[in-house]
Protein backbone atom coordinates (compact mmCIF):
# COMPACT_ATOMS: atom_id res chain seq x y z
CA UNK A 1 0.00 0.00 0.00
CA UNK A 2 1.94 2.99 -1.25
CA UNK A 3 -0.88 5.33 0.38
CA UNK A 4 -0.19 4.15 3.77
CA UNK A 5 2.63 7.07 5.09
CA UNK A 6 -0.20 9.12 3.43
CA UNK A 7 -2.85 8.16 5.34
CA UNK A 8 -1.13 7.81 8.91
CA UNK A 9 -0.01 11.64 8.49
CA UNK A 10 -3.68 12.72 7.54
CA UNK A 11 -4.38 10.49 11.04
CA UNK A 12 -2.61 13.13 12.84
CA UNK A 13 -3.19 16.14 10.63
CA UNK A 14 -7.08 15.05 12.20
CA UNK A 15 -5.93 14.39 15.70
CA UNK A 16 -4.06 17.34 16.51
CA UNK A 17 -7.10 20.02 16.32
CA UNK A 18 -8.99 17.32 18.60
CA UNK A 19 -6.02 16.80 20.97
CA UNK A 20 -6.07 20.40 21.44
CA UNK A 21 -10.25 21.25 21.66
CA UNK A 22 -9.82 20.74 25.55
CA UNK A 23 -6.48 23.83 26.46
CA UNK A 24 -8.88 25.99 28.61
CA UNK A 25 -8.55 22.85 31.20
CA UNK A 26 -5.03 22.28 33.16
CA UNK A 27 -3.31 19.44 33.45
CA UNK A 28 -3.93 19.04 37.03
CA UNK A 29 -7.68 19.14 36.73
CA UNK A 30 -8.22 15.97 35.05
CA UNK A 31 -10.14 13.32 36.21
CA UNK A 32 -8.40 9.63 36.58
CA UNK A 33 -4.98 10.38 35.28
CA UNK A 34 -3.89 6.81 36.79
CA UNK A 35 -5.34 5.77 33.13
CA UNK A 36 -1.63 6.97 31.69
CA UNK A 37 0.08 3.93 33.77
CA UNK A 38 1.52 1.58 31.63
CA UNK A 39 0.01 -2.02 31.67
CA UNK A 40 2.83 -3.29 29.55
CA UNK A 41 6.21 -4.24 31.10
CA UNK A 42 8.17 -4.30 27.89
CA UNK A 43 7.36 -0.96 26.37
CA UNK A 44 7.61 0.91 29.69
CA UNK A 45 10.98 -0.80 29.82
CA UNK A 46 11.91 1.54 26.61
CA UNK A 47 11.07 4.53 28.03
CA UNK A 48 7.51 4.20 27.66
CA UNK A 49 7.57 3.63 24.04
CA UNK A 50 5.52 1.67 22.52
CA UNK A 51 2.61 3.09 20.08
CA UNK A 52 4.64 1.81 17.31
CA UNK A 53 5.80 -2.27 18.21
CA UNK A 54 2.30 -2.63 20.33
CA UNK A 55 1.85 -6.06 18.90
CA UNK A 56 0.38 -8.28 21.31
CA UNK A 57 -2.91 -8.41 23.39
CA UNK A 58 -1.48 -5.55 25.43
CA UNK A 59 -1.79 -3.52 22.48
CA UNK A 60 -5.00 -2.35 23.45
CA UNK A 61 -3.74 -0.20 26.08
CA UNK A 62 -1.28 1.63 23.64
CA UNK A 63 -2.24 1.45 20.30
CA UNK A 64 -5.16 -1.00 19.32
CA UNK A 65 -4.18 -1.24 15.75
CA UNK A 66 -1.44 -3.03 16.99
CA UNK A 67 -4.34 -6.44 17.73
CA UNK A 68 -4.28 -6.94 14.20
CA UNK A 69 -0.91 -8.46 14.83
CA UNK A 70 -2.23 -11.49 16.86
CA UNK A 71 -1.31 -14.78 14.85
CA UNK A 72 -3.39 -16.55 17.66
CA UNK A 73 -4.90 -17.05 21.11
CA UNK A 74 -2.54 -14.39 23.89
CA UNK A 75 -3.24 -14.65 27.78
CA UNK A 76 -1.58 -11.47 30.19
CA UNK A 77 -1.20 -10.88 33.32
CA UNK A 78 0.81 -7.75 34.77
CA UNK A 79 1.88 -6.54 38.42
CA UNK A 80 2.45 -2.93 38.36
CA UNK A 81 4.17 -1.71 41.63
CA UNK A 82 3.48 1.64 41.93
CA UNK A 83 5.15 4.68 43.72
CA UNK A 84 4.29 4.28 47.82
CA UNK A 85 2.15 1.40 48.44
CA UNK A 86 0.15 1.96 45.45
CA UNK A 87 -0.34 -0.74 42.55
CA UNK A 88 -1.90 -1.99 39.11
CA UNK A 89 -3.13 -5.62 38.46
CA UNK A 90 -3.75 -6.10 34.69
CA UNK A 91 -5.11 -8.97 33.30
CA UNK A 92 -5.97 -9.72 29.19
CA UNK A 93 -7.32 -11.91 26.31
CA UNK A 94 -7.02 -11.57 23.26
CA UNK A 95 -7.34 -13.67 19.75
CA UNK A 96 -7.10 -13.91 16.25
CA UNK A 97 -10.44 -13.59 14.75
CA UNK A 98 -9.64 -13.96 11.56
CA UNK A 99 -6.43 -13.06 9.04
CA UNK A 100 -5.71 -9.75 10.05
CA UNK A 101 -8.48 -8.99 12.78
CA UNK A 102 -7.42 -9.16 16.67
CA UNK A 103 -9.52 -8.72 19.11
CA UNK A 104 -9.16 -8.37 23.07
CA UNK A 105 -11.00 -7.79 26.42
CA UNK A 106 -8.79 -6.93 29.56
CA UNK A 107 -9.53 -5.02 33.24
CA UNK A 108 -7.11 -3.14 35.11
CA UNK A 109 -7.70 -2.49 38.76
CA UNK A 110 -5.75 0.57 40.59
CA UNK A 111 -5.19 0.01 43.92
CA UNK A 112 -4.18 3.94 45.72
CA UNK A 113 -3.36 2.61 48.85
CA UNK A 114 -4.39 3.16 52.55
CA UNK A 115 -5.49 6.90 52.73
CA UNK A 116 -5.17 8.34 56.89
CA UNK A 117 -8.76 9.97 57.02
CA UNK A 118 -8.80 12.65 59.33
CA UNK A 119 -12.24 15.34 60.49
CA UNK A 120 -12.32 18.95 62.31
CA UNK A 121 -13.42 18.74 65.54
CA UNK A 122 -15.89 21.58 67.27
CA UNK A 123 -12.72 23.35 68.13
CA UNK A 124 -11.66 23.52 64.70
CA UNK A 125 -8.60 20.60 65.46
CA UNK A 126 -7.52 17.77 63.28
CA UNK A 127 -8.34 14.56 64.90
CA UNK A 128 -7.37 11.08 63.25
CA UNK A 129 -11.10 8.91 61.48
CA UNK A 130 -9.20 5.89 60.49
CA UNK A 131 -8.94 5.31 56.83
CA UNK A 132 -10.06 4.48 53.50
CA UNK A 133 -8.91 2.63 50.66
CA UNK A 134 -9.22 4.53 47.16
CA UNK A 135 -9.32 2.58 44.06
CA UNK A 136 -10.29 2.19 40.03
CA UNK A 137 -11.00 0.16 37.32
CA UNK A 138 -11.40 0.12 33.55
CA UNK A 139 -12.82 -2.29 31.68
CA UNK A 140 -11.81 -3.00 27.83
CA UNK A 141 -12.72 -4.20 24.41
CA UNK A 142 -10.61 -3.83 21.66
CA UNK A 143 -10.21 -4.84 18.20
CA UNK A 144 -7.34 -3.92 15.61
CA UNK A 145 -7.69 -4.51 11.43
CA UNK A 146 -4.78 -4.71 9.10
CA UNK A 147 -5.50 -3.08 5.70
CA UNK A 148 -2.47 -4.46 4.08
CA UNK A 149 0.68 -2.34 6.24
CA UNK A 150 -1.96 -0.23 7.81
CA UNK A 151 -3.41 -1.40 10.49
CA UNK A 152 -6.71 0.41 12.37
CA UNK A 153 -7.87 0.04 15.88
CA UNK A 154 -10.90 0.75 18.69
CA UNK A 155 -10.59 0.09 22.06
CA UNK A 156 -13.83 0.86 24.01
CA UNK A 157 -13.40 1.15 28.06
CA UNK A 158 -15.65 1.78 30.85
CA UNK A 159 -14.29 3.74 33.73
CA UNK A 160 -15.36 3.65 37.26
CA UNK A 161 -13.36 5.07 40.26
CA UNK A 162 -14.14 5.17 44.17
CA UNK A 163 -11.81 8.29 45.69
CA UNK A 164 -13.69 8.21 49.23
CA UNK A 165 -13.89 4.33 49.85
CA UNK A 166 -17.29 4.69 49.28
CA UNK A 167 -19.32 6.28 46.52
CA UNK A 168 -18.08 5.67 43.07
CA UNK A 169 -18.28 7.68 39.38
CA UNK A 170 -17.85 5.93 36.18
CA UNK A 171 -17.20 7.36 32.91
CA UNK A 172 -17.04 5.93 29.19
CA UNK A 173 -14.02 6.68 26.39
CA UNK A 174 -12.81 4.66 23.71
CA UNK A 175 -8.91 4.69 22.34
CA UNK A 176 -8.33 5.37 18.30
CA UNK A 177 -5.25 3.91 17.12
CA UNK A 178 -3.21 3.61 13.46
CA UNK A 179 0.06 1.39 12.76
CA UNK A 180 1.82 0.89 9.75
CA UNK A 181 4.58 -1.39 9.27
CA UNK A 182 7.26 -1.50 6.53
CA UNK A 183 8.97 -4.49 5.40
CA UNK A 184 12.03 -3.04 6.12
CA UNK A 185 11.05 -3.05 9.84
CA UNK A 186 9.75 0.80 9.83
CA UNK A 187 6.71 1.33 12.01
CA UNK A 188 4.46 4.15 12.97
CA UNK A 189 2.40 4.58 14.89
CA UNK A 190 -0.18 7.17 16.86
CA UNK A 191 -3.17 6.50 19.45
CA UNK A 192 -6.50 9.10 20.15
CA UNK A 193 -6.46 8.17 24.16
CA UNK A 194 -9.51 8.35 26.38
CA UNK A 195 -11.99 10.08 24.04
CA UNK A 196 -15.50 10.33 26.08
CA UNK A 197 -17.75 11.51 28.89
CA UNK A 198 -16.41 13.37 31.84
CA UNK A 199 -15.63 11.32 35.31
CA UNK A 200 -17.68 13.31 38.55
CA UNK A 201 -17.67 16.23 36.24
CA UNK A 202 -14.27 16.48 35.40
CA UNK A 203 -12.36 15.56 31.46
CA UNK A 204 -10.17 12.35 31.42
CA UNK A 205 -6.71 12.45 30.70
CA UNK A 206 -6.96 12.73 26.45
CA UNK A 207 -4.38 13.38 24.33
CA UNK A 208 -2.62 12.80 21.69
CA UNK A 209 0.77 9.72 21.20
CA UNK A 210 2.53 9.27 18.50
CA UNK A 211 5.90 7.84 17.75
CA UNK A 212 7.99 5.31 15.64
CA UNK A 213 10.25 2.31 15.46
CA UNK A 214 12.91 0.65 13.86
CA UNK A 215 13.25 -3.37 14.09
CA UNK A 216 17.13 -4.43 12.47
CA UNK A 217 17.08 -8.29 12.28
CA UNK A 218 20.72 -9.64 13.45
CA UNK A 219 19.99 -12.87 11.88
CA UNK A 220 19.65 -16.62 13.78
CA UNK A 221 16.61 -14.87 15.63
CA UNK A 222 17.99 -11.74 16.98
CA UNK A 223 16.92 -8.72 16.50
CA UNK A 224 17.73 -4.94 17.76
CA UNK A 225 14.77 -2.75 18.10
CA UNK A 226 15.03 1.09 18.82
CA UNK A 227 11.42 3.24 19.37
CA UNK A 228 10.45 6.73 20.25
CA UNK A 229 7.43 8.21 21.40
CA UNK A 230 6.22 11.63 22.19
CA UNK A 231 2.61 11.79 24.51
CA UNK A 232 0.71 15.34 24.17
CA UNK A 233 -2.25 15.49 26.93
CA UNK A 234 -4.99 17.56 25.68
CA UNK A 235 -5.27 19.50 28.82
CA UNK A 236 -2.03 21.18 28.55
CA UNK A 237 0.81 20.50 25.82
CA UNK A 238 3.24 21.91 28.24
CA UNK A 239 2.97 19.18 30.10
CA UNK A 240 4.11 16.74 27.11
CA UNK A 241 5.83 13.32 27.71
CA UNK A 242 8.58 12.10 25.40
CA UNK A 243 9.98 8.57 26.00
CA UNK A 244 12.72 5.93 23.68
CA UNK A 245 14.07 3.03 24.59
CA UNK A 246 16.38 0.38 22.96
CA UNK A 247 15.68 -3.61 22.84
CA UNK A 248 18.02 -6.13 21.94
CA UNK A 249 16.50 -9.63 21.36
CA UNK A 250 18.62 -12.93 21.53
CA UNK A 251 17.48 -15.62 19.73
CA UNK A 252 14.10 -15.38 20.78
CA UNK A 253 15.21 -16.32 24.27
CA UNK A 254 15.57 -13.65 25.89
CA UNK A 255 15.66 -9.61 25.40
CA UNK A 256 17.66 -6.46 27.42
CA UNK A 257 16.25 -2.75 27.27
CA UNK A 258 16.65 0.63 28.42
CA UNK A 259 15.17 3.96 27.69
CA UNK A 260 14.61 7.36 29.01
CA UNK A 261 11.36 9.31 30.01
CA UNK A 262 11.47 13.03 30.22
CA UNK A 263 7.98 14.46 31.52
CA UNK A 264 7.41 18.26 30.78
CA UNK A 265 6.38 21.04 33.49
CA UNK A 266 9.08 19.43 35.69
CA UNK A 267 7.19 16.01 35.73
CA UNK A 268 7.85 12.50 37.34
CA UNK A 269 10.40 11.03 34.49
CA UNK A 270 13.56 9.02 34.20
CA UNK A 271 16.02 5.84 33.60
CA UNK A 272 14.16 2.48 32.46
CA UNK A 273 15.69 -0.58 32.49
CA UNK A 274 14.23 -4.40 31.57
CA UNK A 275 14.50 -7.51 30.11
CA UNK A 276 12.38 -10.58 29.55
CA UNK A 277 12.78 -14.20 28.48
CA UNK A 278 10.99 -16.78 26.69
CA UNK A 279 10.44 -20.61 26.74
CA UNK A 280 7.95 -22.38 24.40
CA UNK A 281 4.76 -20.61 24.91
CA UNK A 282 6.03 -18.39 28.34
CA UNK A 283 6.98 -14.93 27.99
CA UNK A 284 7.92 -13.05 30.92
CA UNK A 285 8.87 -9.37 31.25
CA UNK A 286 10.23 -7.03 34.06
CA UNK A 287 10.47 -3.27 33.74
CA UNK A 288 12.13 -0.69 36.19
CA UNK A 289 11.02 3.34 36.04
CA UNK A 290 12.63 5.95 38.10
CA UNK A 291 9.40 8.14 38.98
CA UNK A 292 11.53 11.39 39.59
CA UNK A 293 11.36 12.55 43.73
CA UNK A 294 8.72 10.10 43.58
CA UNK A 295 10.45 6.94 43.70
CA UNK A 296 10.16 4.23 41.30
CA UNK A 297 7.92 1.58 40.02
CA UNK A 298 8.03 -2.46 38.95
CA UNK A 299 6.40 -4.06 36.66
CA UNK A 300 6.12 -8.23 36.12
CA UNK A 301 4.64 -9.40 33.05
CA UNK A 302 4.07 -12.81 31.87
CA UNK A 303 2.16 -13.23 28.64
CA UNK A 304 1.07 -16.97 27.37
CA UNK A 305 1.03 -17.26 23.39
CA UNK A 306 -0.94 -20.28 22.24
Amino acid sequence: MRSSPALFVLFLALAVPLSADQTNFAAGSQAAPWLKLSNNARSAAMGDAGVAVADDVNASGENPAGLSQLGGQELSFMHHAYILDSSVEHLAYGLSAMPGLGLAASIDYMNFGSVDKYSIDASNNLTADGSFNPSGYHLDLGAGYAFGSLSAGLNAKMISEALDGSTSSSAFAADLGVLWKDASGLSLGATLEDLGSQLDGANLPSGLRAGGAYKMGLGAGSAVTVALDADVPSADSSASTVGGGIEYAAKDLYALRAGYEVVGNDGAGGLTLGAGLSYKILQLDYAYSAVGVLGNSNQLSALLKF
